[in-house]
């Protein structure tokens, strides 16, 4: 388990002579980590709880690491993991702290709310939001079967009065946006019927007329 977490975090080298494009290139592409990484991580922890406690062990200490990019790309996997099996996401619960405390949103040794957010690099301030987002997600998603989760996402947004994403409004929005393009669809699409059908009742007379002349014709 700890290659495979170890290979599925590592990120990728910039070469000295690699431009400020090409660097940038690699960090965008080295955030994401690839399904064919994550996937042989998924089946061991099927397999045993025994390989679902040491992968979130490794990945935990990973969340500790220097390297902001290796910190978001062990986020990933753990949201991966966290959605898909109970028992990763029961374990993940039980030390919640832990995932704040890497995101720099409570400090990791009084249970108060961390200062430190605003004086973070850029690039930790990344870590910070990735860690906000995957917490009220998992909160909208699980927490009422998780009440340490919940309440940890309680504490951040009422006592320690932290900007959250809002991901729950955000999916409300998006999902109303997309009801309102699907009602100006339907109203353009029953817009163009109408006008079909008006332009074919005004040519039906003059079908009508070819129609009776043809008749005449014949007889």
């Amino acid at each position: 388990m700890d290659l495979l977490i170890k290979n599925a975090t590592k990120v990728p080298k910039v070469a000295k002579s690699a431009t400020d494009v090409e660097r940038l290139a690699v960090l965008r592409g080295s955030v994401h980590v690839e399904e064919a990484l994550i996937k042989p991580i998924k089946a061991l922890c099927r397999r045993s709880e025994d390989e679902t406690i040491e992968a979130k062990r490794y990945l935990f200490l990973d969340l500790q690491h220097n390297n902001w990019l290796i910190r978001i790309r062990s986020l990933e996997i753990i949201d991966v993991l966290f959605t898909r099996s109970q028992r990763f996401r029961a374990s993940v619960c039980d030390n919640i702290r832990e995932v704040a405390v890497s995101g720099f949103l409570i400090d990791d040794v009084t249970p108060t709310s961390s200062n430190r957010v605003t004086n973070l690099s850029s690039e930790f301030k990344r870590v910070s939001n990735k860690v906000k987002e995957l917490l009220e997600l998992w909160d909208v998603q699980f927490g009422n079967h998780y009440p340490v989760l919940r309440a940890t996402v309680r504490f951040l947004k009422e006592s320690a009065k932290m900007k959250m994403p809002d991901v729950k409004r955000k999916a409300q929005d998006y999902e109303e946006r997309r009801r309102q393009t699907e009602t100006n669809s339907a109203r353009i699409a029953t817009a163009r019927r109408n006008q079909v059908i008006s332009e074919a009742n005004r040519e039906l007379p003059e079908v009508e007329e070819d129609l009776k002349r043809l008749e005449d014709f014949f007889e």
